[in-house]
């Protein structure tokens, strides 16, 4: 499934709130300074925006869509 930046962006600066263990599951393939930085930021609205900042690929884009859609189902459904 290949879903563009808009997409991503519109729905989940939305719609999740706990960017937390989105961020946890991206760790290994977004590294180690941008996890921080995506932890640092104040708001959910503002860790979202960082991650999704950081979505430069089609494989980082994939693992957001399959973080994401199992915690999510309203996530798929809009999709």
């Amino acid at each position: 499934l290949r879903l563009n930046k808009k997409c991503l962006s519109k729905l989940t600066l939305q719609r999740v709130s706990l960017v937390e263990p989105i961020a946890d599951d991206m760790k290994p393939l977004i590294g180690d300074e941008k996890y921080q930085t995506i932890l640092n930021s104040e708001t959910p609205q503002d860790k979202m925006r960082k991650l999704l900042n950081f979505l430069t690929t089609t494989k980082l884009k994939d693992k957001l869509y399959q973080t994401i859609s199992p915690k999510k189902p309203w996530f798929t459904v809009n999709l």
